[in-house]
């Protein structure tokens, strides 16, 4: 985390730097041996940026192996309001497990169903519905997961996390 924001604040200082190209911004703030070699990685950090930041929709999927535990509703509300502020929550239960009702302000929307998807293994998190599409984690063909799917599970500023309930 040191590292990071030591990044941030010495890039905050170079001028103009949002005008430049992301290479040459990096290159002036750690002045790399090799001053090409973050250039490689620019689309995929684009990609993963612009999915992360909810500016790309259904932009996020991953295949993961079949949830073993869950975590508590309480601890995901609290590292989902610790990524993207304060957000309402609710939950409910029923024999598929715990469900975590977010509401969401449409500039988050997005944002908030690609951090569930991408800290799904950590949280036991088995399916996130948000705008009309849902990814299931279950949902796979040939060892890769589907992605997201039309779905009427949920409504305009609505997103839904699934924690299944524990098997025997």
């Amino acid at each position: 985390m040191y590292s990071t924001n030591a990044f941030y604040d010495a890039l905050a200082k170079v001028p103009d730097y949002i005008n430049m190209p992301i290479n040459d911004a990096a290159q002036t703030v750690q002045r790399s041996g090799f001053p090409y070699a973050y250039e490689q990685h620019e689309p995929l950090s684009r990609a993963f940026a612009s999915a992360l930041t909810g500016q790309s929709q259904e932009a996020l999927v991953c295949t993961l192996p079949p949830v073993t535990s869950s975590s508590a509703p309480d601890v995901v509300i609290a590292a989902a309001q610790t990524a993207v502020g304060q957000v309402s929550a609710t939950t409910s239960i029923d024999g598929a497990g715990t469900t975590v009702h977010f509401s969401v302000p449409e500039a988050y929307g997005w944002m908030l169903a690609h951090w569930a998807l991408a800290n799904a293994n950590q949280f036991g998190i088995s399916q996130v519905s948000y705008d009309g599409q849902a990814w299931d984690r279950n949902s796979n063909t040939d060892g890769h997961n589907k992605g997201w799917a039309p779905s009427s599970s949920t409504t305009a500023g609505q997103l839904t996390v699934l924690l299944p309930a524990a098997t025997p």
